[in-house]
């Protein structure tokens, strides 16, 4: 995950300070960092290119000394105390209104790992590097906004406000997070709860579609017909034809040229409809009964079942406890609160409901759909095959 620019405000010594990384603050919410997605592995680097983008490389490198280098030496090599970013020609802040050639501003590791810390602990090398960079940025950008007078005014302290707002609320939030982890004897007891939902099973099926391909939006399929071919294709089926021979001849006499694969490798539960979920009380080598739907229907023999063990479904069932007790959390602190707008402040549209007795009209669109001259499809399309 990036860490969140909203996170950076932090608490300085004087209100003054406060101002000039705020401005930093605002030029280190408009970067991106693609890069720093947990886990990512940065992207392979050709011999001698630089860190800057192309689009960039006209631009002042304004990256910390050394950044742009095939490599460094790693953190734990380099003390506490020493120096991490050094820009020459921004004085720093405590000797602020003495610039001249010489100044220089500098942030050790043990400050820049504060920082980073805050923002999201465990940042991988690439997400520190853009870090880096992006601070520095700011660093600039932000002693020339002091220079500037930009640092003072009511908008700025309005803007402050609302973000630091923002950033306890993202405390809260993650605060929340934290605490609706599951426990390992929950996810276990969730698992033997719902075991069902962790079958897994490999199919063959056909798909029978009551439209021909030549069809008109008018015309409509003989049910009786159909339903006889289909129980017709179903006993072929479980005598013990070639699932792949059969739809390949259902789909030739409705005139489509290609059918569909007939292998639906692991299918889960949450993946077939209800409708179909009786495939799941099928033995291997057994032949469903005709599935009817609405543009066709569907025969399965069951290839194989097994259930996922715990530990393959384990980050799944974390995943969906979490976002459980998150969520109840989150209901049972707003639960209790209401909000008011001012409707002719905001420009709410007012919605005024129908007169007793009156009957609402359907919208034009609305009809359109919904009429008897409304167009029906003229064939089907071809169902979709799940796979790994």
């Amino acid at each position: 995950m990036c860490y969140d620019g909203l996170s950076t405000l932090v608490v300085f010594h004087d209100r003054r300070q406060l101002r000039m990384r705020f401005l930093g603050l605002l030029l280190l919410l408009t970067s991106t960092l693609a890069v720093c997605q947990q886990g990512a592995k940065p992207a392979p680097k050709a011999s001698g290119s630089q860190t800057t983008p192309p689009a960039a490389s006209s631009s002042p490198n304004f990256g910390p000394a050394g950044s742009n280098k095939d490599s460094a030496a790693p953190a734990f090599e380099v003390p506490p105390n020493a120096a991490v970013i050094t820009v020459t020609g921004i004085c720093d802040l405590k000797s602020a209104g003495t610039a001249s050639s010489d100044c220089k501003t500098t942030v050790t590791r043990a400050e820049f790992e504060r920082l980073a810390d805050a923002l999201k602990p465990n940042l991988p090398p690439a997400a520190k590097q853009k870090l880096g960079e992006d601070y520095t940025r700011a660093l600039v950008f932000s002693a020339e906004a002091k220079k500037r007078g930009l640092d003072q005014g009511t908008r700025l302290e309005e803007v402050m406000r609302f973000i630091r707002m923002q950033v306890v609320a993202q405390e809260l939030l993650k605060e929340l997070q934290e605490q609706a982890k599951p426990t390992p004897e929950q996810v276990a007891q969730y698992y033997k709860d719902h075991e069902s939902q962790y079958q897994e099973v490999t199919l063959k099926r056909i798909f029978l579609p009551k439209n021909r391909s030549d069809a008109k939006p008018d015309d409509k399929p003989d049910e009786a017909a159909f339903s006889a071919n289909a129980e017709k294709i179903r006993a072929r089926a479980a005598a013990g034809e070639d699932f792949d021979k059969l739809q390949k001849e259902v789909f030739e006499a409705a005139g489509f040229k290609t059918p569909p694969p007939t292998t639906i490798p692991a299918w889960r539960r949450q993946s077939v409809p209800a409708s179909q979920a009786a495939v799941f009380d099928l033995k291997p080598g057994e032949v469903s009964q005709v599935l009817p739907e609405t543009i066709g229907a569907y025969i399965y023999r069951l290839e194989s079942k097994r259930t996922l063990p715990l530990d393959q479904v384990k980050p799944e069932i974390e995943a969906n406890l979490s976002q459980e007790k998150f969520t109840a959390e989150m209901q049972s602190l707003t639960s209790g609160v209401k909000t008011e707008l001012n409707e002719a402040y905001f420009h709410i549209p007012q919605q005024h409901p129908p007169a007793e007795g009156s009957v609402s009209q359907p919208s034009a669109s609305k009809a359109a759909s919904t009429g008897p001259t409304a167009a029906k499809p003229a064939a089907p399309k071809e169902p979709a095959t799940q796979s790994k």
